[in-house]
């Protein structure tokens, strides 16, 4: 949607809740959401199109590429990095200094106790593969 509305000439808003909270030195990209309750910590980055969805807290110097998507409720602790249309799913936690890789899923409730490579869904706690 993002390339859409940029070939058509459009520009990105970005919505943060009043109720949200969000550290002065956090970088927030153009079409981001922050709904009520969110949480954006110290240093963090969000690129353009990320949500940080009700409740949903990103702890320090985290990083997200462009579309990340966090559930509600959701916690990333410091230094998580997602890669581009990372989906968070309710309720998640992410431990510190992981990666979820590009187009990677978590499911909702897992805990993230490793690296999740790009295009793999994990459930569960600690989190696994998604066995179809």
């Amino acid at each position: 949607m993002v390339e859409v509305v940029r070939a058509q000439g459009g520009q990105l808003g970005t919505i943060v809740h009043p109720a949200s909270i969000v550290s002065p030195s956090a970088g927030i990209g153009a079409g981001a959401f922050l709904a009520a309750g969110a949480i954006v910590g110290v240093g963090a980055v969000l690129a353009e199109a990320c949500l940080v969805n009700t409740a949903a807290s990103v702890d320090h110097d985290c990083r997200f590429d462009v579309g990340v998507c966090i559930g509600p409720g959701a916690r990333l602790a410091g230094h998580v990095s997602c890669e581009a249309d990372a989906f968070i799913g309710l309720g998640a936690c992410i431990l510190q200094n992981l990666r979820i890789g590009c187009g990677a899923v978590v499911g909702a409730g897992a805990v993230v106790t490793r690296d999740v490579p790009a295009g793999q869904t994990v459930v569960g706690c600690p989190a696994r593969p998604l066995v179809r």
